[in-house]
């Protein structure tokens, strides 16, 4: 009986050691599925911290483009405030420009129209004259045949004096003022041959004092300033006038004004009036003008006028400021 006890105590113990190893494999696989939900949980924490991160770095890069999109709004309005008084400048020299363009128009074709119209009337006067002659012929032809007609008739001859001697009136007039046109003709040319070369000599010796290289103007046969032309080496660039900038214009009409000074002033001293001629000019040139000036200001009177006294600060000059001479004498 203590065998058989002792038999199913063995019996028993072999089997709670099997249930053992099965209740301890059970809790292997528990504790595997805890370990590998631990790893998932840890994961998805991770991945969590991930995205927070990720949201703040972009939240970081909303507010840095916030804030870029600001300073380019700024530097679009600064812009855009700069284009507008940009084009208020371009406006007011178009219309300084427009202007200067019609005064020089004027200026240059009021002798042209003068012309024309000399023109005009000697072409009106060689229209004329083969009619008058004709119309001479027939008087002439008429009176023969009223002096063949009407002998003794004293009143009908001396009509026919009369209009004999309008007749020949006409014909001196017409005579006197083809010599005048030949005579205004021939003056005008001779004037323009020996001012023009003198005046082109002073003009472009002004030239080449202020340019760096070397430049000459160019004259039609009526005076009118037609081109520029650079000497470099052994080529020549040639440039019309209408195509030059307003400040290059500005400067070679002031040098016209020179030259002409300096041409009739050779005779006698002149009054040269200038106003603002430097409004567009750099300041490397601005000197040099300002030296040609000082120097014929020592022979003739220069008057210049200008609202930017600052640009002619090292002009050895008489200075009046009208300003406050118009608060000296109470005018406000």
């Amino acid at each position: 009986k203590k065998l058989e006890e002792k038999g199913l105590v063995f019996r028993e113990l072999c089997q709670m050691e099997e249930e053992l190893k099965v209740v301890e494999r059970a809790l292997q696989e528990d504790w595997r599925e805890f370990s590998r939900r631990k790893e998932g949980y840890r994961k998805k924490k991770k991945g969590k911290e991930e995205e927070e991160k990720e949201i703040f770095s972009k939240r970081e890069q909303v507010k840095a483009l916030e804030k870029q999109k600001k300073e380019w709004l700024e530097k679009k309005e600064e812009i855009l405030k700069g284009l507008d008084e940009l084009a208020v400048q371009i406006d007011q020299k178009e219309r300084v420009l427009k202007k200067m363009e019609e005064e020089k128009a004027e200026k240059e074709d009021k002798p042209l129209l003068a012309w024309q119209e000399w023109e005009k009337e000697k072409r009106n006067l060689e229209t004329r004259i083969p009619k008058i002659m004709e119309e001479r012929g027939n008087l002439r032809e008429d009176w023969r045949v009223l002096v063949s007609a009407l002998e003794g008739k004293e009143t009908l001859k001396e009509d026919l004096e009369n209009l004999e001697r309008r007749i020949r009136s006409e014909f001196r007039k017409v005579e006197a003022i083809r010599t005048l046109y030949l005579l205004y003709k021939q003056l005008r040319e001779s004037q323009n041959r020996s001012l023009g070369a003198g005046l082109e000599r002073e003009i472009n010796d002004l030239v080449t004092q202020v340019f760096p290289r070397k430049y000459s103007l160019s004259f039609s046969s009526t005076g009118k300033l037609t081109s520029l032309q650079a000497h470099e080496l052994n080529e020549k660039q040639e440039t019309s006038f209408s195509l030059l900038s307003f400040g290059a214009k500005e400067q070679i009409l002031l040098f016209l004004r020179l030259g002409l000074c300096k041409l009739i002033s050779k005779d006698e001293e002149v009054l040269l009036v200038l106003d603002d001629p430097l409004a567009n000019t750099d300041p490397l040139r601005s000197e040099k003008i300002l030296s040609l000036l000082e120097e014929m200001g020592r022979k003739n009177q220069i008057l210049l006028m200008t609202c930017h006294p600052e640009n002619f600060r090292s002009l050895d000059c008489h200075r009046i400021d009208l300003a406050k001479v118009k608060n000296e004498n109470g005018d406000g």
